[in-house]
């Protein structure tokens, strides 16, 4: 097994690991020690916050560890992209659809909450382009993951004004890192529609938000499955994170995946004719229709120093200040001869 190949189980296994220990901490705290406003009390979940930190920031490093890969040949096709991408669409437009359905006290909130569900609802609209487009650069399907990155963001804001819970309710905190790093996400696979790729971010910032996206939405699901109580804005909003980490821990396991993009034979093969033909044109100097560049300026300074006056060159050489001054007297003397003549 190469070198890369046990990273990448390394950070995979690392990955499970977290995702095992952590969500079964959180799981227990919230059946135990979790309040009516949200807090959590004893040390558990503090402990299952720290550790989840931690193992953010080891995620992290496969960042660092793979910088300089190479490329790889992007796909939106297959299983991974196709299986999560149905269930979470259908979830945003049912989050969608019930802001238009709450009561609001502001004129504010009566503006700001169909705007939230309209943006749900187009959000949904990436994965089906997700789903019907599948080559690398889409435009389309671009713009409608920055719509979905924007979604996120004002929901996590949605999320820091509302009053149902306190502001700084673990349960609102979790969710809200949950929807901003999933923002973060979808903004580095807004690029790989773009072809401005950068898959060692790509990668990392999968790992961390799908990470983020099971710690808060695994515990909530099943402490309503199993005690009918809800924990976070409403259940929509935990469908949603729930398949929000399906659908980028499985993007972010097809880039592991993937293939190098490198050229086909034939390609190789016209690319290195032509570099080789290039070498050639450049050794053999340049061609009659092309200008000689640094050459017209030192032409120019050559004629410049040979055109000098006589009164510079009488200037520069003493004998040929003595010429100057016979021819003048010379002029001068056949000028008065002439003069007695008359």
């Amino acid at each position: 097994m190469d070198t890369k190949q046990k990273k990448l189980n390394a950070y995979l296994l690392l990955y499970f690991l977290l995702a095992a220990i952590t969500i079964t901490m959180r799981t227990a705290a919230t059946f135990l020690h979790l309040g009516d406003f949200g807090y959590y009390e004893g040390d558990l979940c503090t402990s299952a916050n720290i550790t989840l930190t931690l193992g953010c920031l080891i995620l992290f490093s496969y960042a660092l560890v793979h910088r300089k890969d190479e490329g790889k040949l992007a796909s939106f096709g297959g299983a991974l992209t196709y299986a999560p991408a149905a269930p979470l669409s259908i979830c945003l437009i049912l989050l969608g659809v019930t802001f238009f359905g709450k009561e609001t006290e502001t004129k504010l909130a009566e503006f700001l909450l169909p705007l939230l569900g309209i943006l749900a609802i187009l959000s949904a609209l990436y994965f089906l382009f997700a789903v019907l487009y599948e080559i690398k650069v889409c435009d389309l399907r671009a713009i409608f993951g920055m719509v979905c990155s924007l979604f996120f963001i004002f929901y996590a804001g949605y999320l820091y004004f509302d009053t149902d819970l306190p502001i700084n309710a673990a349960t609102k905190l979790t969710d809200q890192a949950a929807f901003i790093f999933a923002a973060i996400f979808f903004l580095y696979e807004t690029r790989i529609s773009l072809g401005l790729e950068r898959w060692h971010l790509y990668t990392a910032l999968g790992f961390i938000s799908s990470l983020l996206c099971a710690y808060a939405s695994i515990p909530a699901l099943l402490i309503y499955f199993f005690k009918n109580r809800i924990i976070a804005n409403s259940i929509e909003e935990t469908f949603v994170v729930f398949f929000l980490f399906v659908y980028i821990f499985c993007r972010t396991l097809l880039s592991l995946l993937l293939k190098p993009e490198k050229p086909t034979p034939f390609m190789a093969a016209l690319q290195e004719d032509a570099k080789k033909l290039a070498d050639a044109v450049a050794a053999n100097g340049p061609l009659p229709f092309e200008p000689k560049g640094k050459e017209a300026p030192e032409e120019k300074a050559d004629v410049a120093e040979n055109e000098s006056t006589p009164t510079e060159t009488a200037e520069g050489n003493p004998e040929g200040k003595e010429e100057a001054q016979q021819t003048i007297e010379a002029t001068d003397a056949e000028s008065a001869s002439a003069q007695e003549d008359i």
